[in-house]
């Protein structure tokens, strides 16, 4: 085995069986030499056996080797190799992620950088469970967090709301609360963006914005809400009550 190149070891780990053998893909991966061989194998993988790489369960496993692999090189990446490595190498064993591998990625990058492997989670959000799309919205909270410049994390007066949510948070922006966008991008106008809010986000948005004063936008936000699942409406109405509750004056003046 270790006289085998790396494709020779993707299609061995194929032909006997190693995708659904624990112990099998911890040994195979254990000939790969070098980043690049891991690199060729894992890529060759996709190449051959993309869905089998995907429902196995041993997926998290091939990610956590991988990861502690390239961990040590990530500081040291440019925004093309985290899009080499999130959104092509990894785009099978991605969904895998999880909050211990969020550890391994710095959070001393570009934008640039962060924006390219947000896009390869964005990618596979299909696939991943709650819990671990939690853990990249937590690694995605902490980065813009410390990303804030004159108003923006990540972005530009003269960029659209629209933009700045789908290239910094994608389909993970259902996990972020509504300051948090507004704290994100002093620009954030929830009546541009309504069909990438939550209930819980448009929610807070009635109250936080006049929208409750304003006919036209009131029927907006509700229209968001029409044909949505009876459990999501009751997550407006709670989310509302509660903000409401949370500043007494809402409840007499009707915004915040």
């Amino acid at each position: 085995m270790a006289e085998l190149s790396a494709n020779q070891l993707a299609e061995l780990a194929v032909e006997s069986g190693a995708l659904a053998d624990g112990s099998g893909i911890v040994e195979i991966m254990g000939n790969l030499k070098t980043v690049e061989d891991l690199a060729k194998f894992l890529g060759k993988l996709n190449t051959i056996a993309a869905m089998e790489l995907q429902s196995s369960s041993y997926a998290g496993s091939i990610l956590s080797i991988a990861f502690q692999r390239i961990a040590i090189n990530f500081p040291k990446f440019k925004a093309s190799d985290f899009a080499y490595w999130f959104q092509v190498i990894f785009q099978n064993v991605l969904h895998e992620f999880n909050e211990t591998l969020v550890a391994d990625i710095p959070l001393k990058i570009s934008c640039d950088s962060y924006q390219k492997i947000l896009k390869g989670f964005n990618n596979v959000f299909a696939n991943i469970l709650p819990g671990k799309a939690l853990s990249v919205f937590g690694f995605s909270k902490a980065f813009l967090t410390t990303k804030i410049k004159s108003g923006i994390a990540c972005g530009r007066p003269t960029q659209s709301v629209q933009e700045w949510l789908e290239i910094n948070l994608g389909n993970f922006s259902r996990y972020a609360q509504y300051q948090d966008l507004l704290s994100w991008n002093l620009h954030f106008d929830g009546m541009a963006v309504l069909q990438s809010l939550s209930p819980l986000q448009l929610a807070s948005l009635t109250l936080k914005s006049d929208a409750i004063n304003e006919e036209e936008k009131m029927c907006q936000i509700l229209a968001r809400l029409q044909n949505k699942p009876l459990g999501e409406i009751y997550q407006y109405l709670d989310q509302f009550n509660t903000d409401a509750h949370k500043n007494p004056h809402c409840l007499y003046a009707f915004y915040c």
